[in-house]
């Protein structure tokens, strides 16, 4: 059984999939990807995403650029197409909710 924690945690990496599925070339910067993740409910710290997005990459379910700026590095994740199975129901992965069948 599924503590609340691991639950919310495995619906916020589907809610990221499913972003990045759903993004142009199927990529975002961190900061897009925070206000998509907030107005779905999902209010994250910056490190939580960044935790997330690594951990998504662990997995081969997206990866990740650092782009180098002024002010620090930006992350950039990109979606797999483990990741887009996985977005789109076609594949399961462990730690990664399962969409609702439409």
């Amino acid at each position: 059984m599924s503590t609340m924690q691991e639950i919310i945690a495995e619906d916020r990496r589907l809610a990221i999939l499913r972003t990045l599925d759903e993004a142009p070339a199927s990529s975002l910067n961190e900061g897009a990807l925070h206000h998509v993740m907030t107005a779905l409910g999902h209010a994250v710290s910056g490190g939580l995403l960044r935790a997330d997005i690594a951990w998504l990459c662990e997995h081969g379910l997206a990866k990740k650029d650092e782009l180098d700026l002024p002010r620090g590095k930006l992350w950039l994740a990109k979606l797999t197409g483990a990741g887009a199975d996985v977005a789109n129901g076609r594949s399961h992965h462990p730690g990664v909710a399962r969409p609702d069948p439409d």
